[in-house]
């Protein structure tokens, strides 16, 4: 039993050093996708795009993005583009030109997208949630 307990801890320490390696750099690429999804989500994205760019196959990279952040790339891309979509849509932006500027395609796909994450339509949650500005009239006069 001794020798077989011995073979099993020399088989796992060979190996060991190779999957972490493998696992490193497996999750430094998924941290830099990260990386780029957040600063290019307005831009058009797409998983054969992602895999291209970052050298891996897109099968790996989505099983491996979702291990670690518990969404595939795609929902993580609508996600970010609907929660920049929201800051705009309560600073006043008509939801035509939110759609432009938060990488949608047409409206038709922003539209779906945002109303299945909110429940609510872009106009209903820009009526709910516009930011309340203040009212220039009341300002007191510079003398």
């Amino acid at each position: 039993y001794l020798v077989q307990i011995l073979v099993l801890i020399n088989r796992f320490v060979s190996s060991s050093p190779k999957q972490m390696e493998l696992r490193d750099k497996s999750d430094s690429v998924v941290m830099n996708v990260l990386s780029y999804i957040n600063d290019h989500f307005s831009e058009e994205l797409s998983l054969d795009l992602l895999s291209n760019r970052f050298f891996i196959s897109k099968y790996h990279l989505s099983r491996r993005f979702q291990q670690a952040y518990g969404v595939t790339p795609h929902q993580y891309i609508i996600r970010s583009r609907i929660t920049y979509a929201k800051r705009l849509l309560q600073q006043g932006e008509t939801p035509s030109n939110t759609a432009q500027a938060c990488g949608f395609n047409d409206y038709s796909a922003f539209l779906r997208a945002f109303t299945n994450q909110t429940g609510q339509s872009p106009s209903q949650w820009r009526k709910e949630h516009a930011a309340i500005l203040p009212d220039d009239t009341d300002a007191p006069e510079d003398a």
